[in-house]
């Protein structure tokens, strides 16, 4: 019985004028109340780390005043590796945003290759959370691009689920910042330029040895029949085969816009309708 109704009704009730600390008392003398002192723990069963590198990388956004008040806030994006806790990659955004983490991708993908699974929250970037939508196959941008790479996507139910990626934030913000203090960093372009030294001297000094010494990863395959772009196949329906080609200013605001072109319904999709877009310099073509 909740010990602030109990008084009042037993002033309303019965006349009986007591304090809720008095109440509280009275029922933790006869048993009708344990002090959260007293109850017994929570347990909740660790998960196991996964066995090698590249099996499952845990993937989040954190927004924070990164630059202290040299900068306004921005957003860093971080894949963590789950079998050794390792900072994979980390890329400086103005926001957590599908164009953010197509981007962070991209560069993680050029460095390490393709993991098994990437394992993030339920935010819309990764899951389609309207239950009313109708239109489209149910997938988001960021879904379907993880789809043609034969990546997982995988959506914690809660933030403890992903705790790595989530406990690595806490650290980050109370060390990377005052790194990026020592360094004079006070701008994206800059901070992204210091990660590639900055990630490898903190995984040497925290990072776990894996189970196993297999490297999940696996190669990308370059374009066999382009050398300057990037073959992403839409769908594969029934119909005639096309071929949709985007301008460089596309390319240029954000290599990922090829997903905006995908039609809504499948009745307006072709058979393996491809789209190429001219590669970036550092991009090499890959698929």
């Amino acid at each position: 019985m909740d010990r602030l109704w109990l008084p009042r009704k037993l002033r309303t009730k019965h006349g009986i004028d007591l304090a809720k600390e008095t109440v509280r008392r009275l029922q933790i003398a006869v048993g009708l109340w344990i002090p959260r002192k007293l109850r017994p723990p929570k347990i909740h069963q660790p998960r196991i780390r996964r066995a090698c590198i590249g099996e499952l990388v845990q993937i989040d956004g954190c927004e924070h005043h990164w630059f202290e008040d040299r900068a306004p806030a921005c957003t860093a994006l971080v894949y963590i590796d789950d079998a050794t806790s390792r900072r994979m990659h980390i890329l400086f955004t103005g926001t957590e945003s599908t164009f953010g983490y197509f981007e962070a991708t991209r560069q993680y993908l050029a460095q390490h290759g393709k993991p098994l699974a990437f394992y993030s929250d339920k935010a819309s970037i990764f899951r389609v959370n309207h239950a009313s939508a109708t239109a489209g196959d149910g997938h988001t941008q960021f879904g379907r691009a993880l789809y043609e790479l034969n990546i997982d996507g995988i959506c914690a139910n809660t933030p403890a689920a992903k705790g790595r990626v989530e406990r690595a934030h806490l650290t980050m913000q109370d060390r990377l910042v005052k790194e990026l203090r020592l360094e004079s960093i006070s701008t994206i372009e800059a901070a992204n330029a210091f990660m590639p030294t900055y990630v490898p001297a903190y995984n040497a000094l925290f990072a776990k040895v894996p189970r196993e010494t297999h490297d999940a990863h696996r190669p990308i395959r370059a374009t066999a029949h382009r050398s300057d772009g990037i073959r992403v196949p839409w769908k594969k329906l029934a119909g005639t085969k096309t071929q949709r080609e985007l301008n460089q200013q596309d390319v240029e605001q954000a290599l990922s816009s090829k997903l905006r072109k995908i039609p809504k319904r499948k009745s307006q999709l072709s058979s393996r309708m491809i789209c190429s877009v001219p590669a970036c310099p550092d991009c090499n073509g890959l698929r």
